[in-house]
C-alpha cells in the first residue's frame, strides 16, 4: 500500500509539532545521513510510522550504524543537521 506522505506529515505534524514532522520530511527524502539522524530520533515516537517512511536501503543503513557504533546520536546533533539542510 503506498503511503500517503503529505498525509503522514500532517498527521505526525498534528500530534508531535513541528519539529518532529520536519525531521520525517527529511527522512522521506531518503538522503542518507539525515536519514539514519531522522531515524535515531523518531524511534523514539513512533518505529512503525518510521519503517513505512524509509526504504530498505535507508533502514539497512540504519542497522549498520547502530551495530557499528552502538549508540544513538545526541538530539543537538540532529536539530544541527536538520537546520543546515
Amino acid at each position: 500500500m503506498p503511503i500517503n506522505l503529505s498525509q503522514t506529515l500532517k498527521e505526525l505534524q498534528d500530534k508531535f509539532g513541528d519539529q518532529h514532522a520536519q525531521i520525517y520530511e527529511l527522512i522521506a527524502r531518503e538522503d542518507q545521513v539525515m536519514s539514519t539522524y531522522g531515524l535515531e530520533c523518531a524511534t523514539e515516537i513512533d518505529s512503525e510510522i518510521v519503517a513505512l517512511c524509509l526504504g530498505d536501503l535507508v533502514r539497512s543503513n540504519y542497522i549498520k550504524v547502530f551495530d557499528k557504533h552502538n549508540r544513538r546520536p545526541a538530539w543537538e546533533i540532529v536539530k544541527d543537521v536538520a537546520k543546515a539542510s
